[in-house]
């Protein structure tokens, strides 16, 4: 028998039609906790197909709920929307506002993180910040396969790679995405493992085909192409087998 959450994430995944899945979710405000109504949303905007504007989804659906603990989470949603479309100067002054008003929630510390590691001169602060998120959140945190992923990608552009590599497994033990796996195969090129690399790609490929992920399906075959022919020297590990 389906769990509450299953029974309104299986109804959200019949329609990407934002009139419908706004009016999913107003229904279904007060019947979900937070965590849960906030959970289901995000993976929602991300699966919506390019054609639907999410930001104005996403302030429709903050009307409906009015104020209250599912505010900040709809702002850091409308935050990450705009980091994902590049425009990281337009989420800033959400992300200063969301500080202010939670400075020890980490989910708004991620998003200032996520923030500063755009900026190479701001990477040492992102780590930090980053790291704090960590340690404030546990393993059964729903959003902390995310925050390992960033942590990672922080870690990777200070060049400490060991460390990108270890969060970015440990954030597919939680939560196995594809995104992960072109980044940790990205990792694993730059050390020269292609072997590993090549395994994470056709993983992730295997995962982005059935659910259409057209543009990643074709940075990924990009990369196949980068790798080394078979037969040229491999420095294969265990590192990236996960």
């Amino acid at each position: 028998k389906r769990t509450p959450l299953e029974a309104v994430g299986a109804a959200l995944a019949r329609s990407t039609n934002p009139a419908t899945v706004r009016g999913l979710f107003k229904r279904w405000a007060d019947g979900l906790s937070p965590m849960s109504f906030m959970f289901l949303l995000a993976q929602v905007i991300t699966d919506l197909p390019p054609t639907v504007n999410r930001l104005q989804l996403l302030a429709e659906i903050g009307t409906d709920v009015g104020t209250g603990p599912l505010t900040t989470g709809i702002a850091l949603l409308s935050v990450t929307v705009l980091f994902e479309d590049g425009r990281f100067a337009d989420a800033k002054p959400m992300v200063d506002k969301l500080l202010a008003e939670n400075p020890d929630s980490p989910d708004v510390l991620h998003a200032m993180a996520r923030y500063l590691m755009e900026h190479p001169d701001q990477l040492t602060e992102a780590a930090r910040l980053s790291g704090r998120v960590l340690i404030l959140t546990p393993s059964s945190y729903p959003f902390r396969p995310v925050f390992l992923h960033t942590h990672g990608l922080i870690q990777a552009r200070m060049g400490f790679l060991n460390q990108a590599n270890k969060a970015f497994v440990e954030s597919l033990t939680l939560a196995d995405q594809p995104t992960v796996r072109r980044d940790l195969a990205r990792l694993l090129m730059q050390q020269r493992n292609w072997a590993a690399a090549e395994r994470q790609i056709q993983q992730a490929l295997a995962q982005a085909r059935p659910s259409k992920q057209h543009d990643l399906v074709a940075e990924l075959e990009r990369m196949l192409t980068e790798l080394p022919r078979r037969g040229d020297t491999d420095a294969d590990t265990e590192q990236g087998n996960q």
